[in-house]
């Protein structure tokens, strides 16, 4: 077929008119696609943005969250920590209403048990049996003050039958009375004399009724030395510190120069050891039965090699008794030294142990055989322990663990030259 009749016009195609037009076509398709492929990249750029600011808003939520959640918790911690302090304090409080209440009533019971009867005739429980003792005694009184009267009347209506010879006294302190003549007789005799009252024994003021150096510096014994306090049933010696911050200080543990050794066994450290004007260990038994008694404070004295003291101090201290293990409740801390009993290793709650009885919270190490043989409340074997080995002046240089210890003043190799353990209302 002709290619001039493939135009209308009949005219034939020119030469070269299709090549012309393919290649605009194709130029046409390319640039369409450059234009496709440039709105996808934009797509995808505004698509890609789109994800990162959203994935940035994601982690700004994230991060708020967290810091919600640590903001809540750290919130949650500080109000436990409340609650415990308030928990804390109302158990103290309340301890101190039981002491109170049993002060009160054994002040009341006391009172009960007084030669005036009961204080109180409120008391129910007892009224029937106190009436009826109270009675019984009146009773018995008013006999006695009869009976007494009648010796009077007796003596007055016929002393002077019975009148003592000249000079000689009688009951009324004047000489008796001669009677009528009469037959003679046998001589009269002499009235009963009263017996005369045996002076009072001299006592320091208190010195049977304190119950610690601080009822002795109450009642004026203001000079430190050793006295008599009473615990339980019996008189139990110390050393009154009547100088150091207002005085009063029981004394219950003192180490100044090595005379006494304290690597002893449990039955010496319940007892007690050493030298009232010197070293001693007041004895687990007598510590509790004090601290037992009121709330108590213990103070701490420290002296290093060159005389520089220290000091710390306790605002709760008690000893529990026996059956517990003497288990040692402290804390409250203040002073220079550093808190080495309640603070760190902390000894609050810890039994005492010495070298044949292992009480350690970590019984595997025994630290009582490990650290001197001393008695003390060892937890993980103690930042402190003023029982142990008295090393003398060999500074930092001691053996680690050994001497007389308080490690938040000076480390855990030197041995303090003197300490001192009071305690007081």
């Amino acid at each position: 077929m002709s290619s001039k009749k493939l135009f209308p016009n009949g005219e034939a195609a020119r030469e070269g008119s299709v090549g012309r037009h393919g290649n605009r076509r194709t130029n046409g398709i390319v640039l369409a696609l450059s234009g496709l492929a440039a709105v996808v990249s934009v797509v995808t750029l505004l698509f890609v943005g789109r994800e990162l600011t959203f994935l940035r808003a994601q982690q700004e939520i994230l991060r708020r969250v967290l810091h919600d959640q640590q903001a809540a918790l750290y919130g949650d911690l500080r109000d436990q920590q409340g609650r415990d302090h308030d928990q804390l304090v109302l158990l103290r409080s309340q301890l101190q209403d039981l002491m109170q209440g049993k002060q009160e009533l054994g002040a009341k019971t006391s009172e009960q048990l007084s030669p005036e009867g009961p204080a109180s005739s409120t008391e129910d429980w007892r009224r029937d049996d106190s009436a009826t003792f109270w009675k019984s005694a009146e009773v018995h009184h008013r006999s006695k003050r009869e009976a007494m009267a009648n010796t009077v009347l007796f003596h007055g209506k016929f002393g002077a039958g019975l009148g003592c010879p000249s000079g000689a006294p009688g009951r009324d302190g004047r000489d008796g009375l001669q009677g009528p003549a009469g037959p003679p007789g046998p001589p009269g005799q002499c009235c009963i004399e009263r017996p005369t009252p045996s002076p009072e024994v001299a006592t320091t003021p208190g010195a049977v009724q304190a119950s610690d150096c601080a009822d002795l510096y109450a009642a004026g014994q203001t000079t430190s030395g050793v006295y008599n306090i009473r615990l339980g049933s019996s008189n139990v010696e110390t050393y009154c510190d009547m100088d150091t911050a207002g005085g009063g200080w029981t004394v219950i543990q003192r180490r100044q120069d090595g005379s006494v050794p304290f690597n002893r066994t449990w039955e010496e450290y319940k007892h007690g050891f050493g030298n009232k004007n010197g070293e001693y260990w007041l004895g687990n038994e007598n510590i509790h039965l004090l601290t037992s008694q009121k709330n108590y404070t213990l103070r701490v004295d420290l002296e290093d090699w060159e005389e520089e003291t220290r000091y710390a101090t306790y605002s709760s201290f008690r000893v529990s008794g026996e059956s517990d293990q003497y288990r040692l409740h402290i804390s409250g801390y203040s002073g220079d030294a550093g808190d080495s009993m309640a603070g760190g290793h902390t000894l609050n709650g810890q039994r005492f142990s010495t070298v044949d009885r292992d009480n350690d919270v970590h019984s595997s190490l025994h630290c009582s055989q490990a650290l001197g043989q001393a008695g003390w409340w060892f937890g993980i074997c103690s930042w402190s322990n003023l029982n142990g080995r008295y090393l003398r002046n060999c500074k930092s240089s001691c053996p680690l663990w050994q001497g007389v210890l308080w490690n938040t003043w000076i480390d855990l190799r030197y041995s303090l030259k003197s300490v001192s353990m009071k305690i007081k209302p």
